[in-house]
């Protein structure tokens, strides 16, 4: 006798591919190999998100829920939770987690929300538990309301543990990007947003001793790509800064990296700085948010002050001089990883969330 699989929703107000989206696409993918369950996405249409889930083969619905000018898209998530009944919804990002939990309230069906980020407390008063990527996030929400401290669990984001790069594919990239042998390679990633801090990484490089052959790559895109552009031509950086669309594998943009480098002025706990252990490169972060969860200075990789491009060149510079103590501490860091945040790991822990709400025995 077979059973019939669990009906897990999972609703997310985005359609780009970014922190949030990368942790929803590797749940699913545990999801899809876990007979369990049986999960249906509603996302944002014509996004890269929408591309990928297609081609995993996993039922999808595309509705616009971040723009209130298409509220019909709203009635329409109604109208498919009433179709589909599933056993749980679980929403992502502030827009999914506000019309979704609230859609969820009104229909009489359980909500999960996870909070991706250090954001307001109201998107995610209605849902029934929430999931905070990191302390820092569980904590800026009970500092809203104190309810939280009840119903939310910190699960952090994991990650694959394996993604091998050999070497011929490494000179290949540092050929296409034009990076002489003598070049250090310092490696920036993420929306190019002003609270992702490129421009704090642009003034640090101009703060580096001329003498010290080091290229910036600039890995994203974003609303401040013009700003940024022109903050470095400004500045005279012109040869030392190269700008890199986004990459389907960014494992290997790390993994020729000399450092990694995270100067957000917020972040609830940042998938570069995980990714970038995982290749085992040094990284230098802010010391903000959920970063300090993974990143012990001295053991693990170094923290610096936020929006502080002296005390990031100086991190770098002193990097370089003793680039072997920086590397045994990436390989601690790759440890890290591996021990504390693996998908694997994630995603038991959020099974298990899932099994509370349906008032499943968890063996």
């Amino acid at each position: 006798m077979t059973t019939e699989a669990v009906k897990i929703m999972l609703v997310i107000s985005s359609g780009a591919i970014g922190g949030g989206e990368t942790h929803l696409l590797l749940l699913l993918k545990c999801l899809q190999a876990d007979k369990y369950f049986a999960p249906h996405v509603v996302c944002h249409p014509g996004g890269e998100l929408e591309r990928v889930i297609g081609r995993m083969g996993v039922p999808m619905t595309l509705l616009n829920l971040e723009d209130l000018r298409h509220s019909l898209d709203i009635f329409r998530l109604a109208q498919l939770i009433r179709q589909e009944q599933p056993r749980v919804i679980h929403a992502h990002l502030n827009r999914g987690a506000l019309w979704a939990s609230l859609l969820g309230k009104l229909l009489g069906f359980p909500v999960v929300s996870t909070a991706h980020g250090l954001t307001r407390a109201l998107y995610y008063r209605l849902s029934n538990q929430v999931i905070a990527v990191s302390n820092a996030v569980k904590d800026h929400l009970v500092k809203q309301a104190a309810s939280f401290a009840e119903n939310t669990t910190v699960i952090h984001n994991g990650i694959p543990t394996k993604a091998s790069v050999n070497r011929e594919r490494m000179k290949q990239l540092r050929e296409q990007y034009l990076l002489s042998p003598e070049e250090k390679i310092i490696t920036v990633v993420g929306k190019l947003h002003p609270n992702k801090g490129q421009h704090i990484a642009v003034r640090a490089l101009k703060a580096l001793p001329k003498n010290l052959p080091v290229r910036l790559l600039i890995v994203g895109d974003g609303p401040d790509e013009s700003n940024l552009k022109e903050l470095v031509k400004v500045l005279s950086l012109g040869p030392k800064v190269t700008f890199v669309p986004p990459q389907p594998r960014l494992y290997e943009i790390y993994a020729m990296s000399d450092f990694v480098i995270v100067p957000s002025k917020n972040e609830a706990l940042s998938m570069v700085v995980l990714e970038a252990l995982r290749q085992a490169r040094p990284v230098i972060a802010s010391d903000t948010g959920g970063i300090p969860e993974i990143i012990r200075p001295k053991f693990n990789g170094t923290l610096v002050e936020r929006e502080n491009p002296q005390a990031l060149a100086k991190a770098i510079e002193e990097g370089f001089r003793d680039y072997r103590r920086c590397e045994k501490m990436a390989l601690s860091g790759q440890k890290t990883v591996v021990d504390n945040f693996s998908i694997e790991k994630c995603y038991l822990a959020t099974r298990n969330l899932y099994l509370k709400v349906l008032g499943v025995p968890i063996a």
